[in-house]
This record gives structure tokens, C-alpha cells and sequence, in this order.
């Protein structure tokens, strides 16, 4: 695990460094899960289209995988994948591999997901970067030495 300071990329870090002020993955994880089911309850329920029944999934995932780990992002792309597949495009939950049309879309839930979480944890390493550099203490006090 690299600390803040070090350099690395988000997806090397399983487990997230001491002090990360981003909310537990798994409840960021569920909540994306229960509003990714509502958005799609809530498509049917209005018959919309397919096509935007999935970028408005694949949105939300993207949108909550900024507060994940690149590994846990991945996870949450591949929720999204099924439930895209199994309601947006079929019906019941079923699942079925339609081609290059798949294939698409397993691209851009893992894909939109992952580079969301990458870029979640580079903003936040910057961040921790410029406080460190003007001599902030994690509680906002400044340091006099710094």
C-alpha cells in the first residue's frame, strides 16, 4: 500500500491508506447498487429505452466509483454489467451475451468505473499534497514551522 505522498496509481492500493476521508467502499458500493435497481424500477415503470436506461446506469456507477478503490470500482462495473444485462437489456434478470453489443457494454462498465476511481484517488492525493506544501494539519490549523 503507497502512502499519499509516494507515486502510484489508486489500483495498486487494495486497502485504503490510514486517515482516507472517502466513505467505507462497501456502503458506497450499496447505496450505488439500491439506486442503480430504483433507477431501473423507475425506467420500467415510465417504458424508457434501453439506451437510456444504460447510460444512466453506467453514469451512476461511474459517479459512485469516485469515492472507491480501482479494485473495488472494478467489482461495482461488474454489478453494473449484470444488472444492465439482465434488466435493461432483457427482462426478468436474465442473462445472455449478445455479441459485440456485450461486449460494449462490459467495456464501459469496467472501463467508466475504474478511470472515475483513478481519478478520485489522484484528486485527493493532490489535495493531500497541496495542504501538505502550505503546512496544513488534518484539522485545518496551520503549521507555524511549515
Amino acid at each position: 500500500m503507497s502512502s499519499p505522498s509516494t507515486p502510484g496509481f489508486g489500483w495498486a492500493d487494495l486497502r485504503r491508506a490510514d486517515g482516507d476521508p472517502r466513505p467505507p467502499g462497501a456502503l458506497v458500493v450499496c447505496v450505488a447498487s439500491v439506486v442503480l435497481f430504483a433507477w431501473l424500477a423507475l425506467g420500467t415503470v415510465f417504458d424508457a429505452h434501453e439506451a437510456v436506461l444504460t447510460v444512466g446506469g453506467l453514469l451512476i456507477a461511474t459517479v459512485a466509483a469516485w469515492w472507491l478503490t480501482v479494485p473495488a470500482s472494478l467489482g461495482l462495473g461488474i454489478i453494473a454489467f449484470l444488472v444492465l444485462d439482465g434488466f435493461a437489456q432483457n427482462s426478468l434478470g436474465q442473462l445472455s451475451w449478445d455479441g459485440t453489443h456485450d461486449l460494449m457494454l462490459l467495456l464501459g462498465a469496467l472501463g467508466l468505473p475504474a478511470l472515475s476511481a483513478e481519478l478520485g484517488f489522484e484528486v485527493l492525493r493532490e489535495r493531500r499534497r497541496a495542504r501538505e506544501s502550505v503546512g496544513v494539519h488534518h484539522d485545518g490549523r496551520l503549521d507555524p514551522d511549515g
